[in-house]
């Protein structure tokens, strides 16, 4: 092992200044045509988005997995990456079997192979694909209060979730419109809302173990050195979400869900821009 000094987050150079950088600029732009060819399946083809959507999460949950290695280092994404794998799996697992968290609920077969039967395989790395970027804006916007210990950690996690459960009010009508997964009852366009408690406690156990293991403000850590790329990342998903939602008349659902998630977009974006650094004393392992 050895370390290296973690640059400043204001340096205009890390952008493109090595070839990690440029496969993380590669991957984004895949999964905007990934994302444009589901909206086109769905809006023009008028088919079953089924594959595209199955490849654009991977690929988003690849470049979210990328540019994690680049920001805090291969043994922290992986951490991440793993810890949400598992405790998503198991949640969709338990919450098919028994209707804890979200309500009573089942998959159809349009996502592909499903783990035992219930649950499919893609589904945790959607999971991953966005709560990546929502610990990300989190992590930027309490940089602001610059709180450390716990009670950081807290912040984070409880930011955190609520960016992701915002993206779920959009997204999950649309899914349930298009017979992705079905509800016994839900009164919120076809979804109870204990789905969203659900989705919010799963989102903050994930961010907040996490944070437990590896803090924010510890030594040998540091936020991403580009928070821009992944706020605009979730600025996309938000905007084609609406659009989808849109598509098959679901105004509402598309207004909340933009209007949510133009909020942590600007307030993201504008993070991003204030500045914030990484003093030289702070490192970070990098594997040898």
């Amino acid at each position: 092992m050895r370390s290296v000094d973690f640059p400043a987050l204001t340096d205009s150079k890390l952008a493109w200044q090595s070839p990690v950088n440029l496969a993380i600029a590669l991957l984004f732009g895949l999964f905007v045509i990934g994302v444009l060819f589901v909206l086109y399946e769905a809006l023009l083809a008028l088919t079953l988005p089924s594959a595209s959507i199955q490849t654009t999460v991977v690929l988003g949950a690849l470049f979210c997995l990328l540019h994690g290695m680049r920001s805090m280092g291969s043994r922290r994404i992986g951490s991440l990456l793993i810890l949400t794998l598992t405790v998503t799996l198991v949640a969709e697992t338990l919450g098919v079997l028994t209707g804890l968290l979200f309500g009573e609920y089942q998959y159809s077969g349009h996502l592909g192979d499903q783990f035992l039967g219930l649950v499919p395989f893609v589904i945790p790395p959607a999971w991953f694909m966005m709560l990546y970027p929502s610990y990300i804006i989190a992590l930027r916007l309490t940089a602001l209060g610059a709180n450390d210990g716990n009670r950081r950690e807290f912040q984070v996690a409880l930011l955190g979730a609520a960016i992701m459960t915002t993206w779920d009010f959009v997204i999950d009508p649309v899914m349930v419109k298009i017979a992705f997964w079905e509800w016994e009852t839900g009164r919120y366009f076809g979804v109870p809302f204990t789905n969203y408690l659900g989705w919010f406690i799963v989102s903050f156990v994930v961010l907040y173990v996490f944070g437990t293991r590896y803090p924010a403000g510890g030594e040998g850590y540091a936020p991403a050195t580009s928070g821009r790329i992944l706020t605009a990342y979730y600025g996309l998903v938000g905007i084609s979400s609406a659009i989808a939602a849109t598509s098959v008349g679901l105004v509402g659902p598309a207004a909340l869900g933009m209007a949510g998630m133009s909020l942590w977009v600007v307030l993201g974006w504008r993070a991003s821009m204030t500045g914030v650094t990484v003093p030289a004393s702070r490192r970070r392992e990098i594997d040898s």
